[in-house]
């Protein structure tokens, strides 16, 4: 004699696949949106790190162009080795042989000059007594401010990064029409 399957059993069988597979679709769901969540998180750190990379190049382009009187003297052509032109510097992060980072210096621009007094100066420091004159308000050097500008963009990623950075320079006030133009 065969058993049957009360009528009720019967109506529940589909039920029991058809649950089933939205428990499945439903986990599946969730593993792919957390998949690309990990990846967006991702994208985004490597973004910012291109970009902190990118700054760093900038600022070391600038202290670079600041640590030599060629920015005042030539602003034009601020470093003693550019790569590509004028006011260039190029950087290998990874050294494979390629240039990952590229740093534009614009050229400096002079905000002002200020006399100095020879009141300011102090006789006992050694760079301010050359300044010094007998006759006369004013020394024989002022003050210069410069705004420089540098540009930094990752070649791989194009990752841009813009510094400013401002610098006080003594300069003769023999030269200030060609210290500050």
């Amino acid at each position: 004699m065969i058993a049957t399957l009360p009528i009720s059993s019967q109506k529940q069988r589909g039920a029991v696949l058809a649950i089933a597979l939205i428990m499945l679709l439903l986990i599946t769901l969730m593993a792919v949106t957390s998949f690309n969540m990990s990846r967006s998180n991702l994208q985004v750190t490597a973004n910012l790190e291109n970009r902190t990379q990118a700054i760093m190049m900038a600022d070391a382009a600038l202290e670079e162009a600041i640590s030599t009187t060629l920015f005042f003297n030539n602003p034009n052509n601020v470093f003693i080795n550019s790569c590509e032109t004028n006011n260039t510097k190029c950087y290998d992060i990874n050294a494979d042989g390629n240039n990952d980072i590229t740093v534009t210096v614009q050229p400096p621009q002079c905000i002002i000059v200020a006399p100095i007094t020879n009141s300011d100066l102090n006789i006992e420091d050694p760079n301010d007594v050359g300044c010094l004159i007998e006759t006369g308000a004013n020394s024989l050097c002022a003050d210069s401010i410069w705004d420089l500008q540098a540009v930094a963009v990752d070649n791989l990623t194009a990752a841009q990064a813009t510094v400013r950075q401002g610098v006080g320079v003594r300069v003769s006030l023999n030269n200030v029409a060609a210290a500050c133009p």
